[in-house]
């Protein structure tokens, strides 16, 4: 199963970023993810990341995002009622 198979190297690599994150961690560490779900809106983009831990997370960004499978850390904050975290800043590693 190859797709099975691109999936885990996925989230090995996912871990592997937030692992050296951790080892270089700022005031603002933001969280790393894999990218998936992006859509274009009329204002920016909204799109999912899957965290080390399998959750999901709702994204906004005003700016351009990687594709699907991109490997992203994101700087922002959450709304109020924790529905969507909007994206200051994406980067891909």
């Amino acid at each position: 199963m190859p797709g099975n198979r691109t999936v885990v190297i996925l989230v090995a690599v996912a871990l592997l970023v937030s692992a050296s994150a951790a080892v270089f961690r700022s005031d603002d560490e933001g969280m790393t993810g894999i990218v998936s779900d992006v859509r274009e809106t009329e204002n920016g983009h909204v799109f999912n990341i899957t965290v080390p831990d399998g959750t999901q997370i709702r994204c906004y960004t005003g700016g351009p995002v990687p594709g699907d499978g991109a490997i992203v850390t994101i700087h922002g904050s959450f709304s109020g009622d924790g529905g969507i975290f909007f994206a200051d800043k994406v980067i891909e590693h």
